[in-house]
């Protein structure tokens, strides 16, 4: 992950993911609170039921939950008509099983957290006509798997497990209740299992969807990131409108560091004419793109909270609407209200909302109300178990309260928090390491820094759970452009900092040694595109804080007579400014500042950017001997004064 600031080259948001026409509001699937579930013991798969040549194995076909996460608009939720099971002694089982697979077959058009409710209390009359038919039992086993690992909520998972002894005593729906049972047995934590028992599957031939996403989850689960994300994603290609995949397929390349991957899957949920409520997956997109670092789509961060915030006026406004819709279809019916439906977000929901506004709040330098929503989503997500999207929330909560913590200068808590973040608990989260560590350079605690680099190395450098030794580990580090740029940064604060000399030449060397210095191995990693422009200024900046400004101008003309246009980036002309307050060309240098300053604002770059480029004036108005301009504007570097 390169540091933010520094990603010109990389396409935006808005051009990868063009949000003309787009809603900005999603809805979210759930269950029911509950109480904790029974344990239940875990059976083994009886894998001689599985034949290869039998057509109707329930594999071939692939859809899965895409046949059960399917639509509410029968069911009245949105649009307010609807079509309801009539529970009546005199119902046949030929309408029980047309309607039952009819409701569960649209219940993806919505994906709201009512429409589970719903959608299982349907299905669940539909089996008291039809007791045990196969169909039913499988799907809502999976559908309560789903729903606990996508809210946590621990009668789902109850639930589940009740409907899988039906289903595994009857040998129904096999491909359903393989990725039911894996997906249990990764909430019970027992993810080594359910990836044996679906490898096993896989070696005799099958394929599923279902399997494959609960296949890549217990991947990640093991620390194979890599081959989970898209073992996960190739589940989800084929349900791209089912919110619940999507989730943890934007989780994945969250992970990985692939935000504009994660914003573009989170995208693809939000079209449609359910998108008004699915507010829940449109803080999650917003929250993608505040993590890019810079305008998410034609959003920039200080717009984030206002248009969050009318969000979630349509989305109660829509809720409203939908429950009276309800409410009338089923009285029409001559049916009572769903029993424990919750017409709004689950705790989960209502967490990614109030993270999301931390997240811009952090970004727009305000601290308390950024640790108002940080401590709200983390009250909402205790309420619930721990399941896996929970804990990957959580971790995201530790990340933002560590970087409040960091900012505000409290060392202590920012350590043990970022820690947190990106512990074996997150999921060894080597992407919230290293955002920790560009968060310690960003705040000068070059110290906290080191440690961040070595919690990310340690998150970063491994396979299958195991940790990279030897050889293995040497060569992941020598191609690794992150970790050499981060070191970098780290060795030219401390030398910016130091009062000595000797100790900037000793920072200088560290970096700029023509055979083991830092910036020679960075040529020589896995390079992004926009490489060399970060490198050559850090290369330029190294030089002039150990008090060679002459090499330094040299190095820059060289460099930029050949490529004139990268004067017209932030980075090249923040470095160019810097130049002209060690070449005390104080008009250049203030003409330079002031450039990089409006085209970091007009890219959307949250204040500490800004800050950083208020620290650099602060310092021409020190060269310059202008003490009262040098002290305000190092306030405005510091966040104490109005602009």
């Amino acid at each position: 992950m390169t540091d933010q600031n520094e990603v010109e080259a990389e396409p935006t948001l808005d051009e990868e993911n063009p949000a003309e026409g787009t809603s900005e509001t999603p809805t979210e699937t759930g269950t029911e609170q509950g109480s904790s579930p029974t344990t239940m013991s875990t059976p083994e798969v009886d894998y001689s039921q599985y034949d290869e040549a039998d057509p109707d194995d329930g594999f071939s076909g692939g859809a899965g939950l895409a046949k059960m996460l399917m639509t509410l608009a029968v069911l009245g939720l949105v649009l307010g008509g609807g079509v309801y099971l009539a529970y009546s002694k005199k119902m046949k089982s030929e309408q029980a099983i047309e309607l039952m697979t009819e409701s569960v077959e649209r219940l993806s058009k919505d994906g709201t957290y009512p429409a589970v409710s719903i959608v299982r209390d349907s299905l669940s009359r539909a089996l008291e006509v039809v007791p045990d038919h196969p169909i039913a039992v499988s799907k809502l086993a999976l559908l309560e798997a789903h729903s606990y690992m996508h809210n946590g909520e621990a009668e789902a998972k109850s639930r589940a497990e009740t409907q899988l002894a039906i289903a595994e005593s009857g040998n129904f729906e096999k491909a359903e209740r393989f990725a039911a049972r894996a997906l249990i047995d990764i909430a019970n934590d027992q993810q080594d299992k359910a990836y044996n028992d679906i490898k096993a599957i896989f070696d005799r031939g099958a394929k599923s969807s279902d399997l494959f996403f609960a296949f890549g989850i217990a991947q990640v689960l093991k620390g194979e990131l890599g081959a989970g994300t898209e073992q996960i994603k190739k589940g989800a290609e084929s349900q791209t409108n089912n919110v619940w995949m999507a989730t943890v397929a934007a989780d994945a390349e969250y992970r990985h560091g692939r935000v504009i991957g994660a914003y573009k899957i989170m995208d693809q949920v939000l079209r449609g004419s359910s998108a008004r409520l699915r507010l829940r997956y449109a803080a999650q997109k917003m929250y993608y793109g505040l993590m890019f670092g810079r305008n998410p789509g034609k959003l920039p961060y200080f717009e984030v909270n206002s248009r969050l915030s009318r969000s979630e006026k349509i989305f109660k406004k829509d809720m409203e609407t939908a429950k009276f819709a309800h409410g009338q279809a089923r009285s029409e019916e001559g049916l009572s209200e769903v029993p424990g439906i919750v017409w709004g977000l689950s705790p989960v929901g209502t967490a990614v909302v109030a993270l999301t506004h931390g997240e811009a709040y952090y970004r727009a330098g305000d601290l308390e109300n950024a640790s108002k929503k940080a401590k709200e989503a983390e009250v909402n997500l205790k309420k619930v178990d721990p399941s896996y999207t929970v804990r990957a929330e959580l971790a995201k909560v530790h990340l933002l309260k560590g970087r409040v913590a960091l900012a505000g200068g409290d060392i202590a808590t920012a350590d043990k928090l970022l820690r947190s973040a990106s512990s074996k608990t997150a999921g060894h989260h080597s992407y919230h390491a290293g955002v920790a560590v560009d968060a310690a350079i960003q705040h000068r605690q070059w110290d906290l820094a080191d440690q961040m680099l070595l919690l990310y190395e340690k998150a970063s450098y491994q396979k299958g759970g195991k940790k990279l030794t030897g050889k293995k580990l040497k060569e992941a580090k020598a191609d690794d452009y992150d970790r050499f740029l981060r070191k970098m940064k780290i060795a030219l604060g401390r030398g910016e900092d130091a009062k000595d000399n000797k100790a900037k030449q000793r920072y200088g060397a560290e970096i700029l040694d023509e055979k083991e210095g830092l910036l020679e191995q960075a040529l020589s990693s896995n390079t992004p595109g926009n490489a060399r422009r970060v490198l050559n200024t850090l290369k330029g900046n190294t030089m002039i804080m150990m008090g060679k400004a002459k090499e330094a101008k040299s190095h820059y003309e060289s460099w930029l007579g050949n490529e004139p246009k990268l004067m017209a980036t932030p980075v090249v002309a923040e470095a160019l400014g810097r130049l002209g307050i060690a070449m005390k060309s104080w008009g250049e240098a203030e003409a330079a500042l002031g450039k990089a300053a409006n085209l970091y604002k007009g890219k959307g770059y949250d204040v500490y950017t800004e800050r950083r480029i208020y620290r650099n004036v602060a310092q021409l108005y020190r060269a310059r001997g202008k003490r009262a301009e040098a002290k305000r504007y190092q306030a405005l570097a510091d966040g104490k004064a109005a602009k």
